[in-house]
């Protein structure tokens, strides 16, 4: 995914862990964040809701990505935070346009 977003212009930044995540997004403001759902410390859900939680990371777009996704999950994703969901494996063609679509430039 990472290549994909650079190949089309995209910065990328990333994270290990749900714990880095929420470090790197204080810090960095990303304009939108690419979150998966199964991380090694953290569930992505609570990722989402850590985000959504603190003022300064709240208004940054999180979109959930998830090789397991169901009808249902669109619901009970955006319930928890997530602006949208993204199925794994993506469609590389459209993955781009489909994340900037999302992006809202964070303040300065």
């Amino acid at each position: 995914m990472r290549d994909v977003l650079s190949a089309d212009g995209l910065r990328t930044i990333e994270a290990a862990s749900g714990a880095d995540a929420l470090a790197i997004a204080a810090e960095a403001l990303p304009d939108v964040i690419l979150l998966d759902l199964g991380l090694p410390d953290m569930n992505g859900v609570d990722v989402v809701r850590a985000l959504k939680a603190h003022e300064r990371t709240a208004r940054i777009p999180v979109l959930a990505l998830t090789a397991m996704r169901t009808e249902d999950d669109d619901g009970w994703l955006r319930a928890a935070g997530f602006s949208a969901c993204i199925e794994k494996p993506i469609d590389v063609r459209g993955f781009p346009a489909r994340v900037r679509s999302h992006a809202t430039p964070a303040p300065t």
